[in-house]
């Protein structure tokens, strides 16, 4: 379970860099990021029903100025990698484990935004040496001080992932025996009812010419979960 965790860990938070300082190609978007993190361990289907909630829910909080959305992409490594463990692990039950491991995973939506500050003030001080190696004329070394910083971010995010995985998998541990059938059913109706949220999310996007898009991504992302849900059922 460990090296899972390690693993877990480590591909989650290089994905995560596209988020803060590397690329941006998008690959951090729930949508993207928790079906690959699910599908290299064999729960690609997990992953696309966790991230397609949580984009959902936050399709329309975007990082402009000097507004700080909930960190989604935070919550679907939490949700998606904890999850991935506890069923591989655990044996926890497939929609009961997605519906908890999500929930469990929301204070990373504030977690993510306080490492990801740290790691900016940290790396403040690294440009700081960075400039003083550029008046010394030391251009090379200069250079690869951006791999440092970058270097810094990946340990911290990594570090990150590691421990909070790690309280989150121990959660759903101490959680499922205590889980009567009711209370799962509980689970299922929370759940099933977070994609509503997330597409009425979308919906007040409704402005403009191209307001057609977002109904349309809106009903066809409800229209996938419906599906998967019923493939969930069938398992």
């Amino acid at each position: 379970m460990w090296l899972t965790l390690l693993s877990v860990s480590a591909l989650g938070a290089l994905l995560y860099l596209d988020r803060v300082i590397l690329g941006r190609w998008m690959f951090s978007r729930p949508i993207v990021l928790a079906p690959l993190l699910g599908g290299l361990w064999g729960e690609a289907q997990a992953g696309i029903l966790i991230g397609i909630v949580l984009e959902a829910i936050w399709f329309h909080r975007l990082p402009v100025g000097s507004t700080i959305p909930p960190d989604d992409s935070f919550m679907a490594v939490l949700a998606t990698g904890s999850f991935v463990i506890s069923r591989r692990y655990l044996g926890i039950p497939w929609e009961e484990g997605i519906a908890l491991a999500t929930l469990l995973a929301l204070p990373g939506s504030r977690i993510g935004p306080l490492l990801d500050g740290f790691v900016r003030r940290w790396n403040v001080h690294i440009s700081q040496f960075q400039k003083e190696e550029i008046d010394k004329g030391r251009f090379r070394i200069a250079e690869n001080i951006n791999w440092l910083g970058m270097l810094n971010s990946y340990f911290v995010f990594f570090i990150g992932f590691f421990v909070l995985m790690g309280v989150e998998v121990g959660g759903l541990y101490l959680f499922q025996p205590w889980i009567t059938a009711p209370l799962w059913k509980g689970f299922f109706g929370t759940l099933r009812c977070l994609p509503l949220l997330g597409v009425a999310s979308i919906l007040l996007l409704n402005r403009g010419a191209r307001s057609w898009f977002f109904w349309g991504a809106g009903y066809g992302l409800a229209s996938l979960l419906l599906w998967i849900f019923k493939r969930g059922d069938i398992q």
